[in-house]
């Protein structure tokens, strides 16, 4: 299972590039709004796993890249690549932003305790700018890439 994660936030149009078998463009990656989710990527993606949709989909996605088509419950196992990359897509970018200012704190604290999950202040934090990235790329209508390694 990766240790790391990051998200980067890119043009609608290159998730249709992407999406039609185009290649991810480092370029655009390296000159993109990213967030580091670092090591609270597993306990953000299990306890959002456990919400209903769109937000149980908020680490994992809605479209795999090709050449990393394993789910993450398999990847989370260590079946597989070691390597996870998944796109958000405008459309559940903008579904996810819509659901998360009617997440409670309140909410998000039975869910944790619920499922056994700690939310320190690191993950707290991380969690925070999760939020505003979904927020950000929701407002800009565009998709957000996933990777986890």
């Amino acid at each position: 299972m990766g240790v790391r994660a990051q998200l980067y936030e890119i043009p609608a149009s290159i998730f249709v590039d992407i999406k039609a078998g185009g290649d991810i463009d480092e370029q655009i990656l390296k000159n993109a709004p990213v967030i580091f989710l670092d090591k609270s990527w597993h306990e953000l993606h299990s306890l959002f796993r456990n919400m209903e949709a769109p937000l149980n989909r908020i680490i994992s996605g809605d479209w795999a890249y090709p050449s990393s088509s394993q789910t993450i419950e398999a990847f989370v196992e260590g079946k597989g690549a070691g390597y996870y990359v998944a796109f958000a897509s405008p459309l559940l970018v903008h579904e996810i932003a819509t659901a998360l200012p009617a997440l409670s704190e309140s909410e998000l604290l039975r869910i944790a305790n619920e499922t056994n999950i700690t939310l320190d202040d690191y993950c707290r934090s991380h969690l925070k700018e999760l939020k505003e990235a979904y927020f950000n790329a929701a407002k800009n209508g565009n998709a957000i890439s996933i990777t986890v390694a």
